[in-house]
């Protein structure tokens, strides 16, 4: 009878250390994926400030907004997050009007893909 208990116990440690696992490697792999998400979020934010400020000063700050439109095309690619219809129309244009009223489209079209993941 002894035996029984045993290995009932065993199985049950077995299954209890094989969900651990799977749940570990499932988090991991989450916070891998908030990670990418989030370096384009912080890429759109930059590009849409650096819009803004081209549109105030456009002598001085067109080189930094076109430094951020090569950043986020970047980040896009290295990233391989699919998906980001917005945020991929905003290294397009070379107006920085165009892309300042493409990035409320781009940040609400990143934090639908942040919440589907939590």
């Amino acid at each position: 009878m002894l035996n029984v208990v045993q290995t009932v116990a065993i199985i049950a440690a077995v299954l209890v250390s094989g969900y651990a696992i799977v749940v570990t490697e499932r988090n991991r792999r989450l916070d891998a994926s908030h990670a990418r998400i989030e370096r384009v979020l912080a890429a759109v934010i930059a590009l849409a400030e650096a819009a803004l400020r081209a549109q105030m000063h456009p002598e001085t700050e067109l080189p930094p907004f076109q430094v951020a439109k090569l950043r986020l095309g970047a980040e896009l690619k290295v990233v391989g997050v699919r998906g980001f219809e917005a945020a991929d129309l905003m290294t397009r244009p070379d107006q920085p009007e165009a892309v300042v009223r493409q990035s409320e489209q781009a940040i609400i079209e990143i934090g639908e893909r942040l919440n589907r993941l939590d």
